[in-house]
């Protein structure tokens, strides 16, 4: 199909993609949180459509040579420059100023061509459009590598590889420019196949948009909006049906928490909240599992740990809960926990079998005195 196509249409359906991505960009601009990248995004595409027209315009013969050939180029350069800077700030989430630096080298090739008139030669046009476009889009694939650790998106793989390809064939326009022998695609192939991947680009731009939206709400639905752990409807979702023999659960509730908001108020029970609840995590493995249970109780499951380590991590939890007290603006405020542990054995079917084992033992630590630990052994309570 592509070899099909005249330079006229390939333009037209260049420029096309352009306006298209234009549109998107401030549409999801006005509709989302007001990214920066989208207004880079959306500049990027509307100064390429303007180079597109000025080079059709030029082909057509309506203009001078030397003012569509360096004006197409300038732009081209100057689009792919901001094209660079919206989708590295769309990876990263933010945008720095630095990046305007971006524009620097692009201003110097057009400098370059101002001085030396190489633009007026097709070939070396050609092929520095090219290879520009190749470092913008496969330096974005690159970005997009870098920042997936903290932003594991499926949209974010699509974008690796959109960028790759669309760099790997500019890459290898701008290469057969320079050398004809190298040409493996016609010109308009890989004009044709970038448009493509243009559109496509624009498109996963708005599916990475959408996704980090739902991941937003996704984590909002999960986290205690007050501790910032998971919340007990968390707990329930990531934990298996069937508990593994040896799986602990613990459920732990704060000494006397009612007098703490009746002596010291209720923002003062907040952060003794929050504290209580750093301090359990700093106390657990990258594999525990945390959530607020509900109130002033907490939950923490402890995978394949058996008996004689729950009750090390027990005794640490609540060693760190009530060693150190807790300071609420002028207010020093001591608190200690009551720990009820149950171990999962081959009996064990359900895990609300297993938190109702806990929630007996935490019962009789409460009976106890308090400030304790109590462990159901590897077995359920009946």
């Amino acid at each position: 199909m592509p070899n099909n196509l005249d330079l006229a249409t390939v333009i037209l359906l260049q420029k096309t993609a352009y306006i298209v991505g234009v549109v998107t960009f401030v549409y999801l601009w006005l509709t989302s949180s007001k990214q920066a990248s989208l207004i880079l995004l959306a500049i990027g595409f509307a100064i390429m459509a303007v180079g597109s027209t000025l080079a059709g315009i030029g082909e057509w013969g309506r203009i001078s040579e030397r003012m569509w050939q360096l004006g197409s180029l300038s732009l081209g350069l100057w689009g792919y420059a901001f094209i660079w800077m919206g989708q590295k700030a769309l990876s990263q989430r933010r945008f720095t100023r630095l990046s305007m630096l971006s524009l620097a080298p692009a201003t110097l090739i057009i400098i370059v061509a101002i001085v030396t008139h190489f633009e007026e030669v097709n070939a070396y046009r050609a092929a520095t459009f090219n290879l520009v476009a190749a470092t913008a889009f496969l330096a974005s694939a690159v970005q997009y590598v870098i920042d997936f650790k903290n932003d594991p998106l499926r949209s974010r793989q699509m974008m690796i590889a959109i960028n790759g390809l669309a760099g790997l064939l500019a890459l290898a326009a701008g290469l057969g420019f320079i050398d004809p022998r190298l040409m493996l695609l016609t010109p308009l192939s890989v004009f044709f196949f970038v448009i493509v991947l243009n559109f496509t680009l624009v498109l996963f731009t708005a599916v990475m948009i959408s996704d980090r939206a739902h991941t937003k709400l996704r984590r909002q639905a999960d986290t205690d909006h007050l501790t910032g752990i998971s919340n007990r409807r968390s707990f329930f979702m990531h934990f298996i049906a069937t508990p593994n023999p040896g799986d602990v659960v613990l459920l732990l509730d704060l000494d006397h928490f009612k007098k703490v908001n009746d002596r010291f108020g209720h923002i003062a029970g907040d952060v003794v909240l929050k504290t209580v609840a750093s301090r359990i995590k700093h106390c657990m493995r990258s594999q525990d599992l945390l959530a607020r249970y509900g109130g002033e109780e907490f939950i923490v499951l402890l995978p394949n740990t058996g008996a004689q380590q729950a009750e090390v991590v027990c005794e640490r939890i609540r060693h760190a809960i009530g060693s150190e007290p807790i300071v609420s603006g002028d207010e020093t405020i001591s608190i200690t926990v009551s720990i009820g542990a149950a171990i999962a054995d081959q009996q064990c079917e359900t895990l609300q079998e297993l938190i109702n084992a806990a929630d007996k033992k935490l019962y009789e630590a409460k009976h106890q005195g308090r400030d304790r630990v109590e462990i159901e052994d590897f077995k359920v309570a009946a």
